[in-house]
C-alpha cells in the first residue's frame, strides 16, 4: 500500500501550513467533510460545565483536549471554505508513493522540526518524534548531538567493557604472559577490527615492522582464537610478499592479496574457521610456529611443522 504525507495550508497567512498528516487514497478529504458536516462543541454541550477538573476521567479530559484541538483545524478549515477557498487550494502532499515507516518517518520530521507543532493543530508530534530536532532549536542537546565517530567511539567502548566483564581478555593476557620478551602493542587486548578482542605483538624484521595479531573470534565463546600474520603498511606487504616468495613457490596461494595486488593476511588454512585454536596452549605453540615462520632464512631453516603450515610435503 502506498502512502503519502500532506499538508493543509492557510492561504490568507503566506500559504503556512497548520496541519500535517500522512494517508493513503483520499484521506486528507476526511478533514473537508468534517468541516461541512460538524458543528462546534463546548463545555456545556458536554455536560462538564459544573464539574471540577479532578471530577473528569483521563480520558475524557483527553477526549475533550482532543475535541476542541481537532475543532481548531476544523474551524480553520471552515474559515477558508467561506472565503471561497476549495479543497485544492489548501491541500499540498509533500511526499508520495511511501512505505508506512517512512511515511511515519516524514510527518514527525515536519510537525517536530519543520513547521513545529506549537504552529500547528496538530494533536501530537507524530511517531518517533523522539528522534528528531524540536523546531529552531539550535543549542546543543545532551545525548542528541553527537558526531557519528562519537557514537561509534561510545559504542566500542561500551562493547569492550563487556567484553572484559565476560572474561573474553583472559586467554589473550595468557598468551602475552607467556612471551615477556615479545613487544605487545597494547597493555591489554583492544577491540579492532569486525568487533574482535585483539592483542597485537610486533616483530622488527629489519628495517621493517611486522605484526602478528592474536584476537578471539568470536563473542560468544572465549575458547576460540585465532592467530594470523597481518601487515598494514605497504613497506610491510612488500616484505611479506618477498619473505614468502623466498620459502615458497607460490606464495599468493598462502596470502591474504588486497585490491593493490600485495598480501595483508597470512592466516595458515590448517587454522581456519573450525580448525582455531581452542586452547591458550595451542595458541601459544601457534604463536611459536608464526615467529619461526618470521624469521626463517629459507624453507630448510624451519621444522617440519612449520614447513606443513606452508603447504611443505614431505617426500
Amino acid at each position: 500500500m502506498s502512502y503519502y504525507v500532506y499538508t493543509i495550508i492557510d492561504p490568507t497567512n503566506d500559504n503556512k501550513p497548520f496541519y500535517v498528516g500522512k494517508g493513503t487514497n483520499k484521506r486528507y478529504e476526511s478533514h473537508f467533510k468534517e468541516a461541512v458536516s460538524s458543528s462546534e462543541q463546548t463545555l456545556e454541550e458536554n455536560n462538564y460545565e459544573d464539574c471540577y477538573i479532578d471530577d473528569i476521567s483521563e480520558n475524557e479530559l483527553e477526549e475533550l483536549k482532543n475535541s476542541y484541538s481537532e475543532n481548531s483545524k476544523t474551524n480553520k478549515i471552515k474559515e477558508l471554505l467561506n472565503y471561497n477557498y476549495e479543497m485544492n487550494d489548501i491541500v499540498r502532499i509533500i511526499a508520495k508513493d511511501l512505505d508506512e515507516p517512512v511515511a511515519f518517518a516524514i510527518e514527525a520530521l515536519l510537525i517536530k522540526t519543520v513547521y513545529g507543532k506549537e504552529n500547528l493543530t496538530n494533536l501530537v508530534e507524530g511517531q518517533h518524534s523522539e528522534r528528531f530536532r524540536p523546531c529552531n532549536n539550535w543549542e546543543r542537546v545532551e545525548g542528541f548531538d553527537y558526531s557519528p565517530r562519537e557514537k561509534k567511539s561510545h559504542s566500542r567502548a561500551r562493547e569492550e567493557e563487556e567484553k572484559f566483564a565476560k572474561g573474553f581478555d583472559e586467554p589473550l593476557m595468557e598468551i602475552k604472559k607467556a612471551f615477556p620478551h615479545i613487544k605487545f602493542l597494547d597493555e591489554k587486548p583492544k577491540l579492532r577490527d569486525a568487533n574482535d578482542l585483539s592483542l597485537m605483538a610486533i616483530f622488527d624484521i629489519g628495517q621493517v615492522k611486522e605484526v602478528i595479531i592474536i584476537k578471539i573470534f568470536t563473542t560468544v565463546s572465549k575458547d576460540v582464537i585465532q592467530l594470523e600474520l597481518r601487515a598494514d603498511k605497504k613497506h610491510q606487504k612488500e616484505w611479506m610478499l618477498q619473505h614468502f616468495s623466498n620459502l615458497v613457490a607460490n606464495p599468493t596461494q598462502l596470502l591474504r592479496i588486497n585490491n593493490d595486488g600485495l598480501p595483508e593476511v597470512f592466516l595458515p588454512k590448517q587454522w581456519r574457521y573450525k580448525k582455531r585454536a581452542r586452547t591458550v596452549q595451542e595458541a601459544i605453540k601457534r604463536f611459536k610456529i608464526l615467529m619461526e615462520i618470521i624469521h626463517a632464512q629459507d624453507l630448510d631453516s624451519l621444522s617440519l611443522e612449520s614447513k606443513s603450515i606452508l603447504g611443505y610435503v614431505k617426500e
